[in-house]
């Protein structure tokens, strides 16, 4: 052991409050690698955010497409129902004319029927 191991490390006198130089070296560093660590881990962090951030905005843009092709494929399915609808009616009327036929070949067939 040496003199130095021995003396108190901190000691209070008239100056004030002295540390012996192995004890300020320690803090120096600790204080120093606190601040070194501290610094790493917020550059890690802003990595991080920057990062997230990037990938929501891509998310909302995705999000943004899907809506507008939405949007296009719901325009396009209410063309073809409108379509759809059209035909339909068109084939109604057909059906109708046709069972409005029948009965007048019916009619007809009952007079026929009738007459002696």
């Amino acid at each position: 052991m040496t003199n130095e191991d021995l003396r108190p490390r901190i000691e209070n006198s008239d100056r004030g409050i002295t540390l012996n130089r192995s004890l300020a070296w320690t803090m120096l560093v600790a204080i120093l690698g606190g601040a070194f660590w501290a610094g790493q881990t917020i550059t890690a962090l802003q990595g991080m955010s920057d990062r997230n951030a990037k990938s929501i905005a891509d998310i909302v843009g995705s999000q943004a497409l899907d809506r507008a092709a939405s949007k296009a494929d719901m325009a396009m399915i209410i063309g073809r129902i409108g379509t759809i609808e059209q035909q339909q009616a068109r084939a109604d009327e057909r059906f109708s004319n046709i069972l409005s036929y029948m009965a007048r070949i019916d009619a007809r067939l009952e007079r026929m029927e009738g007459q002696p």
